[in-house]
């Protein structure tokens, strides 16, 4: 009885969700989706914790027992010392990470395609998002970021993508210290000028990331202030965020994304005993994303019997 009750509780929260979630799409002006590293790991890509450990493997002499800290600044720096190491198994190993065909294309990844963002825009290096929009859809990637005159629903990829077509290039990624270092910079990248064009001019949503590493973060908060101070409307952003564990962890991250702005809408976990342990536990952000999308539709179901995309 009281697992009956926990999923109508459950039933009931995962509306409220959607229907503020269809609510801040629904807004006035152009929105952009920003899509983080979460959403890849289900289509067979490593976790950025991962990532940095096979670099370590395969770049750093007899330090293959290394774990990095999962402090995202930590891990640039590991990432630069592999660079250093040995450049040439530094690109070929991020090439072999992220440069191969998605397994499968994660069914949130459909949802989010089916609304009429203006950018779908991505820190990730693997071609997931640029596969399930499809060829019609253009692409762009770092260092050729320049966002005038680009199509609606263009994939921009911001921090450089490790495939293009069926071949596999990955010296142009962002992920060790000083490509970061670079890449942020005004006077050396066109990096800082396409976060300001984004931020400024569209609302955003937030989809499977935490935006902690620091030269973003603060390229971020800039961004805020130097609407704050020329008085130009702040457009609203959001981040979808699963339950925090504890309340410590929710205020933490309710104070850091507020400090650049950004709203935390939270939908649950899915610890129901009754799935398989393999089943991923936030699954239930795909069923919001459809909710949404059915509500925006009028209803009717917008993808074909397989969960695929629009037909």
């Amino acid at each position: 009885m009281a697992d009956q009750h926990q999923r109508v509780d459950r039933e009931t929260r995962m509306n409220l969700v959607a229907n503020s979630l269809a609510s801040f799409l629904k807004g006035p002006d152009e929105c952009i989706a920003w899509i983080g590293s979460g959403l890849s790991i289900d289509c067979g890509y490593p976790s950025w914790e991962e990532a940095i450990k096979q670099l370590c493997d395969a770049c750093i002499e007899g330090k293959a027992d290394i774990r990095p800290s999962l402090v995202a600044d930590d891990m640039l720096e590991w990432a630069e010392q592999c660079k250093s190491a040995n450049q040439k198994e530094y690109i070929r190993t991020l090439g072999r990470l992220f440069g191969g065909a998605p397994h499968v294309i994660r069914a949130t990844y459909s949802h989010i395609i089916a609304n009429p963002f203006r950018f779908l825009v991505t820190t990730n290096f693997d071609p997931c998002l640029e596969t399930a929009c499809g060829p019609l859809n253009p692409a762009i990637a770092y260092p050729k970021l320049s966002l005038l005159g680009e199509a609606h629903h263009t994939s921009v990829y911001l921090h450089g993508k490790a495939r293009w077509s069926a071949k596999v290039n990955a010296g142009n990624l962002v992920l060790a210290k000083s490509e970061f270092a670079k890449a942020y910079s005004p006077k050396k990248s066109f990096l800082p000028g396409a976060l300001q064009q984004l931020m400024i001019g569209h609302r955003v949503l937030f989809i499977g990331c935490r935006l902690q590493e620091g030269l973003l973060r603060e390229t971020l908060k800039r961004v805020k202030r130097i609407q704050e101070s020329s008085g130009t409307p702040v457009k609203p952003r959001m981040i979808l965020l699963p339950d925090a564990p504890d309340e410590k962890q929710a205020d933490d991250e309710k104070a850091y994304m507020g400090s650049l702005g950004i709203e935390i809408l939270r939908y649950p976990l899915d610890n129901d005993k009754d799935h398989l342990p393999s089943e991923h536990p936030h699954r239930l952000l795909d069923d919001i994303l459809e909710r949404v999308g059915l509500m925006q539709s009028g209803g009717s179901d917008p993808f074909n019997k397989e969960g695929g995309l629009p037909t």
